[in-house]
């Protein structure tokens, strides 16, 4: 039995995805695809809502969660531990992030991987191809900060930027401290910081990867304690003192 933890091989989710073919509804296939075409593989619930055109959060959130216990039954994997209250069905498809101001799902590579050799989406499409080519010669940008009914748009968006931030370096290991949670618990789990606060824009403004910082839970919590937040630069000769 495949867990979060110990994830199925690519020919594990291939083998899957032939036998529940016929089973997949076309909002299901839909789901596939849009989320494979997202920048960074990325969507949050708003995403899928919208896409969808459902009636409400809630909705799209049963839809995501049908699709993984399809592919979770299929696999088989066990999305949560023996006796859990909730199952996160979702953990078949993605990882999660919920650093931001949405939860965000990532495309578990294995999957869009199978999704491709099983010919459900076109790699032509693929939303990570920019990550996959080579992250530090490409530029990508967000438009963050509008003081407008749009700005919802923009967060998410914001958070494909942030997925792609991670998925940029070959570690998540702090910038400043150099913690790394997955060498201490076990667990990959890192934040991204501005390195210049939002709050700070007269106006809306483009944020690049090379705006952001890989910062642990602790580092990023001492830069926000004061106004305006301190520099990176500052909380690394703090802590070299």
């Amino acid at each position: 039995m495949y867990t979060p933890e110990y994830p199925p091989p690519q020919s594990r989710y291939v083998a899957a995805i032939e036998a529940i073919r016929n089973k997949l509804s076309e909002h299901d296939k839909t789901v596939l695809r849009f989320q494979f075409e997202r920048p960074g593989r990325a969507v949050t619930s708003q995403d899928i809502r919208d896409h969808l055109g459902c009636s409400s959060i809630g909705r799209s959130n049963l839809v995501y969660g049908s699709l993984g216990k399809k592919l979770a039954a299929a696999l088989p994997m066990q999305t949560e531990p023996e006796g859990a209250k909730r199952t996160r069905y979702w953990k078949s498809i993605s990882t999660g992030d919920g650093s931001g101001d949405h939860f965000i799902w990532i495309m578990r590579p294995e999957l869009a991987n199978a999704l491709v050799e099983t010919g459900l989406v076109d790699s032509a499409n693929d939303g990570l191809a920019m990550v996959d080519v080579d992250i530090h010669a490409i530029s990508y940008a967000a438009v963050e900060g509008r003081r407008k009914l749009v700005q919802h748009l923009v967060r998410e968006r914001n958070q494909a930027l942030v997925a792609l931030k991670k998925a940029s370096v070959s570690n998540h290991a702090c910038e400043i401290c150099g913690f790394d949670s997955m060498q201490t618990y076990g667990e990959d789990y890192c934040e991204v910081h501005h390195l210049t606060p939002l709050a700070q824009l007269d106006d809306d403004a483009e944020t690049t990867l090379d705006d952001l910082a890989i910062v642990c839970a602790n580092c990023h919590r001492i830069i926000h304690l004061v106004t305006p937040p301190m520099g990176i630069n500052e909380l690394r000769a703090r802590i070299a003192r």
